[in-house]
């Protein structure tokens, strides 16, 4: 596609929640140069996709074709998850899909037998994740309200960086994946960007600070979980 189209593909468009009086539109932001680049492969991506067998309009296929677009890049995508209405949930499924396979391959691959405790552990694994990303998401939106006088509601950070983990997802592939899974941090940072309107630099002090919190979270929370699953 033409540079001009891709550009008009990841324009920032105003975000205001709909459940809050609190609206913060952000300020024309210059697109990253590597955004460009990367939207530019999208269309080979989707293709690939659609030749296995899915489809954006089943209810998998959507919530799949939306982590694909996220890992690519694409602002709509953190735009739509930021301004969506209370009911939608597909944040909670985009979330679960990023961090149970994963979780499960560890499992399989980590383990000669099954047992009741290898899944609590996987279990614990799991909500430890989740919690942690909660955490790192309240952290973000204390600061964007203190520090950069931006409040914005939990909901309107908390869904774009559900959809910031999907090349996690890639958790699956041994060794590869792990390395590819880094991928979160530009995706995590343009999530920031555009729920918090805020600048790239201010996005990676607010990165950086939720992932420290998440850390500590899952620090002290992990063995309090495993010892209760177990």
């Amino acid at each position: 596609a033409p540079i001009s189209n891709l550009k008009s593909q990841i324009s920032n468009p105003p975000i205001c929640n709909l459940q809050s009086p609190i609206c913060n539109p952000p300020s024309p932001l210059s697109p990253w140069p590597l955004q460009t680049q990367t939207l530019a492969l999208l269309p080979k991506a989707e293709e690939f996709l659609k030749n296995s067998g899915l489809t954006p309009y089943s209810p998998l296929g959507k919530i799949l074709f939306r982590m694909l677009r996220a890992s690519f890049l694409d602002n709509a995508v953190f735009h739509d998850a930021a301004t969506s209405p209370p009911e939608s949930k597909d944040h909670f499924f985009a979330l679960a899909l990023t961090l149970i396979p994963p979780a499960l391959v560890s499992l399989l691959l980590g383990l000669r037998f099954f047992s009741a405790s290898s899944l609590g552990f996987c279990l614990a694994s799991i909500i430890s994740q989740a919690l942690a990303l909660f955490i790192a998401a309240a952290t973000i939106q204390f600061l964007s309200s203190r520090w950069l006088q931006r409040p914005a509601p939990f909901q309107q950070i908390f869904r774009p960086l559900c959809y910031s983990l999907a090349p996690s997802i890639l958790g699956v592939i041994p060794a590869l994946g792990s390395l590819l899974s880094l991928w979160t941090i530009a995706t995590s940072l343009l999530a920031i960007r555009i729920s918090c309107n805020s600048t790239t630099q201010q996005s990676a002090i607010l990165l950086l600070a939720g992932g420290c919190a998440s850390l500590a979270s899952s620090v002290l929370l992990s063995p309090l979980l495993f010892s209760l699953i177990r």
